[in-house]
């Protein structure tokens, strides 16, 4: 007795044509128009939210600067070495890494902010034209102190660059400013460092609302850490230096006496 199975028809897969893909687009079209109103509730708020956003939102202007530190120095001991020995920081692999960091130290961002500049015809502190172009007074400074004792620093401007004489308030801004370059807890960072572990090479970020003052910060700040650099990595060499002239000096003055 032989039992007969079914045959199963093979489906063979739809090969989607031209014809297709326009009747498809025509049946979305007319869904849509059936539907428009609802698409409309979903669609008009979000599109008036994002204008609003294009509108009222500042335009940022960033700019990046790459650099690389010579580590090559006679004596076996190079640049790098000499500088993270002079500041306590010790030799090491990361020392690239230890250097970028230096960049958004306080000394550094505090040497940059106070250097004068002319922007927009302006000349002042680079501090003062990070509060006038960020509208820190009407964005920032604009609330008054939480407590009797914290400073008020709405209209507060800059008027010197002595850091070790400046009064509480003054000292406030300051810091104010820094949080916002920096970042903390309420701004996310403006001003950032990143270094390449395999080429060597470091970068330093900077985003404000004016070009002229991103281009004039980042240059204060490498020019600060470029600075600080040299002096610290020259330091020993100019005090060996400074002591073998003491000597000739004194050698010179014997021989001419004689």
């Amino acid at each position: 007795m032989s039992q007969h199975l079914p045959e199963i028809p093979i489906q063979q897969d739809e090969e989607l044509t031209l014809r297709d893909l326009v009747v498809r687009v025509r049946e979305y079209a007319a869904e849509i128009r059936r539907c428009w109103r609802t698409v409309a509730l979903i669609c008009v708020p979000f599109l008036i939210w994002q204008g609003y956003l294009a509108f009222t939102t500042p335009v940022k202007y960033s700019a990046g600067l790459t650099f690389m530190v010579d580590d090559d120095a006679g004596g076996g001991a190079g640049l790098i070495n000499s500088l993270l020995g002079d500041i306590g920081l010790g030799a090491g692999e990361n020392n690239n890494d230890k250097i970028i960091e230096l960049a958004k130290s306080m000394r550094i961002v505090r040497q940059a902010l106070f250097q004068k500049v002319n922007i927009g015809g302006q000349s002042d502190y680079l501090a003062n034209h990070f509060i006038r172009i960020q509208k820190l007074h009407e964005e920032e400074w604009y609330k008054k102190p939480k407590s009797p004792g914290q400073p008020s620093l709405n209209g507060f401007l800059f008027t010197r660059d002595s850091f070790e004489q400046f009064s509480r308030l003054e000292y406030a801004a300051f810091k104010s400013i820094y949080g916002i370059l920096l970042g903390d807890e309420k701004h996310t960072p403006l001003f950032s460092t990143r270094t390449n572990q395999d080429s060597g090479i470091m970068s330093l970020a900077l985003s404000t609302r004016s070009e002229e003052l991103t281009i004039a910060l980042l240059r204060a700040i490498f020019d600060q850490l470029s600075a600080f650099y040299i002096l610290s990595s020259t330091e020993k060499q100019q005090a060996t230096f400074n002591i073998i002239q003491a000597k000739a000096d004194s050698i010179r003055r014997l021989l001419t006496g004689t």
